[in-house]
């Protein structure tokens, strides 16, 4: 049997299908790299936005088209969003995000766990946590992914045990809400951490995106103690307008979330914190939007993901009248452009430093700051970590030098 996976969206959507394809190679099958050559055809979906719609949409037609003889599954957020409608775009069988883990049958549970036959890639990302319980105004993944789940400490702590002894020392916790970890099961994300940074022969401990309003100082005296907690947190902002984020339901201020950066960047040096800005969000007036310029330029983010509002159905958002086209459209160039200073900001920090850094399959490697590294002399094969000098910085990466 012969199996081709694809997704799109969230690392945990990357990271469940990672756990799918291990679990079909534990039962004999052979994962392969084109659609064409499969007898099942496996897609992540995401309904995140109107474009993560569409693009789930036109990925399934093109699987379809590719290959009409396979068997065609669908599951994910897109799932959920249109049920049955599903099946129009040549769907054979479809699992929304409650029954996901039916995709190889009974048995499984939500988080892919098997004690045998994972397989990774170079970076292994361990899905810890899945639902969402915050109630912001614009988003629909509380309703597409459901109540927050905690995946049970031990297992988590079996599967990176074995992933070490496989020699993967460097691993990336993920969740859709990872910041909520441990709340339905009496832990917390940072006992997870803890026990985890614990564990002999683990070099480096990457996070997921990661809520401002869930990291208290507790948390942050883990940065103080380990050394092999990586010195980086993406920590959403959304908005630099208190006004806007109290709209958007988002439980904290600017100044508290700059406090945090702050406080961050004094724990570790170069420490790098990345996020996601919202454009456009509706009644976002130039006022609202200077906020963010002027957080953007005062927080020194290593890199910004902005995306433009998009309504999404059944949320309290959507029901708020929309900011013209071109309105959205000006505001975004601005922030890329901000962001992308901001960007070349910081990784001129690193010019001049000497780093460990993972090497990926491509040949560049990845800074514990999770700042990609082009190494334009190459590096031999057969090394997984490496030490790089950075010579030179751009708004999306480095240049460094093997040593």
């Amino acid at each position: 049997m012969k199996v081709y996976l694809s997704y799109l969206g969230c690392r945990v959507n990357q990271s469940e299908i990672e756990g799918i394809a291990s679990l079909y190679r534990s039962r004999g099958a052979e994962i392969v790299e084109s659609p064409q050559e499969a007898d099942i055809i496996v897609i992540n979906t995401c309904a995140v936005t109107k474009e993560a719609e569409r693009k789930s949409r036109q990925h399934i037609r093109r699987l379809r088209r590719a290959n009409p003889r396979a068997r065609l599954i669908a599951i994910g957020c897109y799932v959920e969003l249109v049920g049955e409608r599903i099946f129009e775009l040549g769907v054979d069988q479809a699992y929304g995000n409650r029954d996901k883990h039916r995709v190889l049958g009974e048995g499984l549970n939500a988080f892919f766990f098997m004690e045998e036959g994972l397989s990774y890639h170079s970076r292994p990302f361990v899905k810890v946590q899945d639902g969402c319980d915050a109630n912001c105004s614009y988003c629909l993944i509380r309703r597409l992914r459901g109540k927050g789940l905690s995946r049970p400490l031990n297992d988590v702590v079996s599967e990176v045990r074995r992933l070490i002894s496989l020699g993967y020392d460097e691993v990336t916790l993920v969740g859709v809400h990872l910041g909520s970890y441990g709340r339905d099961i009496g832990s917390s994300l940072r006992e997870l951490v803890e026990v985890l940074l614990r564990l002999d022969g683990l070099r480096l401990l990457r996070l997921g995106s990661v809520e401002p309003f869930d990291i208290d100082d507790s948390f942050l005296e883990l940065y103080d103690r380990f050394d092999n907690l990586a010195p980086h947190l993406h920590l959403p902002l959304q908005s630099g307008s208190d006004r806007v984020l109290r709209l958007m339901r988002r439980p904290y201020t600017v100044e508290g979330y700059l406090n945090l950066v702050y406080k961050l960047k004094r724990l570790r040096e170069h420490f790098n914190v990345t996020t996601d800005i919202m454009v456009g969000f509706p009644t976002e007036t130039d006022e609202d939007f200077s906020g963010t310029i002027e957080v953007v330029r005062r927080a020194n983010f290593g890199r910004v993901h902005i995306f433009r509002y998009s309504p999404r159905p059944f949320t309290d958002a959507s029901r708020m009248p929309p900011l013209p086209e071109e309105v959205l459209d000006e505001r975004l160039e601005l922030l890329r452009k901000e962001a992308l200073k901001s960007a070349l900001r910081f990784n001129e920090g690193l010019v001049g430093k000497r780093f460990n850094a993972v090497l990926l399959e491509d040949g560049s490697a990845l800074l514990p700051q999770y700042v990609e590294v082009f190494i334009p002399e190459g590096v031999g094969r057969g090394k997984r970590w490496i030490t790089v000098l950075i010579e030179k910085a751009t708004s999306i990466g480095v240049y460094g030098r093997a040593l």
